[in-house]
């Protein structure tokens, strides 16, 4: 159906994502270990958020962050935005409004907390450009080898 609209590209991310978990289904182990891996990361979240609210003035539990921080990054993780702008700020709104947080306040916080993780993964895109253009380098001596 999608294909049928002219979503081609979509389509063909929704396959991988389809491929990607259908191999975890066939392999639990690998399952477990992802589910291992991901627990530090989106501890972390939670603390740069709880860390960024505390900064400008939001007195909530740190345990509100550990449940409302992981479903608003699941919720940014569908494909409706560009890097889930928009999407993530009315999450924010919709449920940490719901804790007494000021609309003004949750939006900030969203923000903030989006140019917080920005600015620390600098070092991995500074990183990942540097491992990127050797790799390049190196398929084009290798076809230069092959001519």
């Amino acid at each position: 159906m999608m294909q049928r609209f002219g979503f081609h590209a979509l389509t063909r991310k929704m396959e991988l994502v389809y491929q990607g978990l259908d191999t975890l289904k066939q392999n639990p182990g690998k399952m477990a270990s992802v589910a291992v891996v991901s627990l530090p990361i989106q501890a972390g979240a939670v603390a740069v958020v709880w860390v960024t609210a505390q900064g400008i003035g939001i007195e909530a539990p740190f345990s509100l962050f550990m449940v409302f921080v992981p479903l608003i990054n699941l919720t940014i993780m569908v494909p409706l935005t560009i890097n889930g702008i928009g999407l993530r700020e009315s999450a924010y709104y919709l449920l940490f409004s719901q804790a007494g947080v000021p609309a003004e306040m949750s939006v900030t916080l969203s923000l903030l907390g989006f140019v917080v993780m920005m600015l620390s993964s600098l070092p991995g895109i500074v990183y990942y450009s540097i491992r990127k253009q050797e790799e390049t380098d190196l398929e084009a001596a290798a076809v230069a080898r092959k001519d």
